[in-house]
C-alpha cells in the first residue's frame, strides 16, 4: 500500500516533490496502486483495464504538466494507473512499474534505465527519444506503442510481450539499435528491406576512428555519386573536371561501379553513404524516375544532412521538375540551377559545378578541423530546453545535463556565444557563482547583441551579489540600465 506521506508530497507537484527527493536521497518512494491518470478513473467496461482496477486506493489530480521532469527513480509504482499522464523528461531509473496501466502515457525523453515494465499495458504509449537501457518489457502488452529515436539493443523482454497491434518504430530507431530489434517490431514497418538488412549488419561492423565524421585536414573529403545509370556518361565527364581536387588530395570519390564482384550491392552502397562527407545528387529525368536512388540512397543521405553529418549537393544534369521535391530547398549546382546540358559548351557547366564543389570541400575541411555549427546548434537548443525543465521542476540533474549539452555545443563551435551564455546560467542555477562569473566574462568579451548576451549581464550582476560583491553588482546594474536606455533611444530615433 502506498505511503501516505509520499502521496501528500506528490500531490504538490513536481517541483516540491523533486526538492523533497533531493533532501532525502535514500528514500525509495512507495506509490503503489494509486490513480494518477488525468482522466480521473478507469473504464471498467474495457477488458484490457483488468489490472488497472487495482489502482483504487487514491486518485491524485495534477494538471497535465504536473509530472513532467519529475524524479521517480527507484520508486515503487506497481499497479499504478498512469493513463495519459505526461512523464516526459522524468527520471524513472530503476522504477518498478510492474502491472501498471500505461495507455497513452508520454515518456518522451524520459530516463527508464533499468525500469521494470513487465506485465504493463502499453497501448499507444509514447517512448520517443526515451532512454531504455536494460528496461524490462517482459510479458507486457505492447500495442501501437511508439518507439521513435530510441536504442532498443539492451531492452529486455521485448520478444516475450504480446503484440495485438504492431509497435510503431522509425528508421532512426533501427539505426540506433544496430538492427537488434524483435521481428514483431519490423513486421509491416514502412521501411525499405535494404535499410533493415543494412542496419543489422552494423551490429558486427567495426568502424575505424580514423573514418570518423570529423576528419583532420590532411584527410580527403569523401564524395559519393548518386546517379541513374542513364547518366553514366555525364558522371564520367564531371569526374574528369574534379580530377584536380583528387590530385591535390582534397577528395576521394566513390560510385557504384567500384563495387567488386561477390559483394552485397545494397549493403556496400549504404556503408559508403555512412562514410561519406558529400553526397552528390546528379538530377535528371532518369534520376527522378529511379525508386532506388530516391527511396534508399537519397532518403538516408537527407537524414544525415539534417543532422549535419553529410552535405547533400544537388547537381542538375538535365532539365526536369525537381524544385518541388525534397531537394527543392537546397542550393543546387551549376549556377542558377541551369542544367549542365543547356550550357554551351557543356564543359562550361561542368566547370561551374567543379568550382562549386571545391568551395564545399574547402568549407568542410575548415569546418571539420575547427567546428561543426549544425551539431553545436542542436546541442545548444537541447541545453536551453533542459534549463527550462530545471527551472520548472527544481531538479538539479537537469542543470547538470544542460551544462553537458552546452559544453558539447561549444566544443563543436567555440564561437557559439549563446551556448556559453547558457552555460553561465546553468552554473548560476547550481549556485556555483564563481564558475558562472568566469563564463560570463567570456561571453561579454565578444558582443553578439543577442537576447542571451544581454541576459548574461544580469546573470553576472546576480552572481556578484550572491558572492557578497555588492558594490560591483550595483555598478554593473547601473551600466545595464544605461545600455538599456541608450538602446531605447536609438530605437525611437
Amino acid at each position: 500500500m502506498a505511503n501516505q506521506e509520499h502521496l501528500n508530497i506528490l500531490e504538490q507537484g513536481a517541483k516540491t516533490w523533486n526538492s523533497w527527493r533531493k533532501d532525502h536521497p535514500k528514500i525509495k518512494p512507495d506509490l503503489r496502486r494509486i490513480n494518477l491518470g488525468v482522466l480521473g478513473g478507469v473504464n471498467q467496461h474495457e477488458a484490457e483495464l483488468r489490472r488497472a482496477s487495482k489502482a483504487t486506493i487514491r486518485s491524485i489530480n495534477l494538471n497535465k504538466y504536473g509530472l513532467k521532469g519529475i524524479n521517480l527513480s527507484n520508486a515503487d509504482l506497481r499497479n499504478t494507473n498512469l493513463w495519459q499522464v505526461n512523464l516526459s523528461y522524468a527520471d524513472l531509473r530503476g522504477a518498478n512499474l510492474q502491472e501498471s496501466y500505461l495507455r497513452d502515457t508520454n515518456f518522451y525523453r524520459a530516463n527508464l534505465e533499468g525500469a521494470n515494465l513487465s506485465q504493463c499495458l502499453l497501448r499507444s504509449t509514447i517512448f520517443n527519444s526515451a532512454f531504455l537501457d536494460h528496461a524490462d518489457f517482459s510479458n507486457a502488452e505492447i500495442n501501437l506503442a511508439k518507439f521513435h529515436n530510441v536504442d532498443l539493443r539492451t531492452a529486455k523482454g521485448l520478444t516475450k510481450g504480446t503484440f495485438p497491434y504492431q509497435p510503431i518504430i522509425n528508421l532512426a530507431t533501427i539505426f540506433l539499435s544496430k538492427g537488434i530489434i524483435p521481428e514483431n517490431f519490423l513486421r509491416d514497418a514502412d521501411i525499405p528491406e535494404a535499410l533493415i538488412a543494412y542496419s543489422k549488419s552494423l551490429a558486427s561492423q567495426q568502424f575505424d576512428e580514423q573514418d570518423s565524421l570529423y576528419p583532420s585536414k590532411e584527410k580527403p573529403i569523401k564524395l559519393f555519386y548518386c546517379y541513374a545509370r542513364e547518366d553514366e556518361r555525364l558522371r564520367r565527364q564531371l569526374e574528369k573536371h574534379l580530377a584536380p581536387l583528387k590530385r591535390e588530395g582534397l577528395i576521394m570519390e566513390w560510385y557504384d561501379r567500384k563495387i567488386s564482384p561477390g559483394k552485397d550491392y545494397q549493403r556496400e552502397i549504404l556503408l559508403q553513404i555512412e562514410a561519406s562527407d558529400i553526397f552528390l545528387t546528379l538530377i535528371s529525368p532518369a534520376f527522378m524516375n529511379s525508386d532506388y536512388c530516391n527511396n534508399i540512397e537519397l532518403s538516408r543521405a537527407l537524414e544525415k544532412h539534417i543532422s549535419g553529418e553529410i552535405r547533400v549537393v544537388p547537381v542538375i544534369l538535365r532539365p526536369v521538375d525537381w524544385t518541388h521535391t525534397r531537394l527543392g530547398e537546397l542550393l543546387a549546382l551549376p549556377q542558377d540551377a541551369l542544367p549542365v546540358t543547356e550550357w554551351k559548351p557543356r564543359d562550361k557547366g561542368l566547370q561551374d559545378v567543379a568550382r562549386g564543389i571545391r568551395m564545399v570541400v574547402e568549407e568542410l575541411q575548415e569546418m571539420k578541423t575547427k567546428f561543426s555549427p549544425e551539431i553545436s546548434a542542436l546541442d545548444e537548443k537541447k541545453g536551453v530546453e533542459l534549463l527550462s525543465l530545471g527551472s520548472d521542476t527544481g531538479y538539479d540533474n537537469y542543470y547538470w545535463e544542460a551544462l553537458e549539452a552546452f559544453k558539447r555545443a561549444v566544443h563543436f563551435n567555440p564561437y557559439n556565444m549563446d551556448a556559453w551564455s547558457g552555460m553561465a546560467e546553468a552554473w548560476f542555477s547550481l549556485k556555483r557563482y564563481q564558475d558562472a562569473l568566469l563564463v560570463c566574462e567570456r561571453v561579454l568579451h565578444i558582443p553578439t547583441e543577442t537576447p542571451r548576451y544581454w541576459n548574461t549581464y544580469n546573470i553576472k550582476a546576480e552572481a556578484l551579489e550572491r558572492l557578497g560583491k555588492h558594490e560591483e553588482a550595483n555598478q554593473l546594474r547601473e551600466k545595464i540600465s544605461q545600455i538599456a536606455s541608450k538602446r531605447k533611444d536609438e530605437e525611437e530615433a
